[in-house]
């Protein structure tokens, strides 16, 4: 089945793209669940099984995990909500914010680790949707 364009209009499209990703990216940075590991144990005592009870304290230490990558950045409001609680007034935004990524990105959310936030334009945000 031949395509509707040759290779060297998918090549002069492709370089568009990329082109315009490289004029209007922006750094984000996602924080991802920490990665907890045992940094000390406290063994008191050492009971039989069964008997007494054990006394062995863990202690975790955790490790961020966060990475800064490059990306395009869209907002497309809906509305403003004002919020009024006891002498704060305060504004949600109720519009969505997408991002166009890339591979390394894309890899990196879809890690298998939990996504906590993202942050960009001194904002922080959660996913709710992932489109390809």
């Amino acid at each position: 089945m031949a395509g509707f364009l040759n290779n060297s209009q998918v090549k002069s499209f492709t370089g568009f793209y990329g082109t315009h990703f490289n004029t209007f990216k922006r750094p984000i940075t996602i924080s991802k669940e920490p990665i907890r590991a045992i940094s000390s144990t406290n063994r008191q005592n050492s009971p039989i099984f069964g008997y007494g009870e054990a006394s062995n304290e863990i202690n975790y230490s955790y490790t961020p995990v966060t990475g800064i990558f490059n990306v395009m950045v869209t907002y497309s409001p809906l509305d403003q909500k004002t919020v009024e609680l006891e002498e704060v007034k305060n504004v949600i935004g109720r519009g969505k914010v997408r991002i166009k990524v890339e591979k390394d990105c894309r890899d990196f959310i879809e890690d298998g680790r939990k996504t906590e936030k993202i942050e960009f334009d001194n904002k922080t945000f959660k996913i709710t949707l992932i489109l390809y």
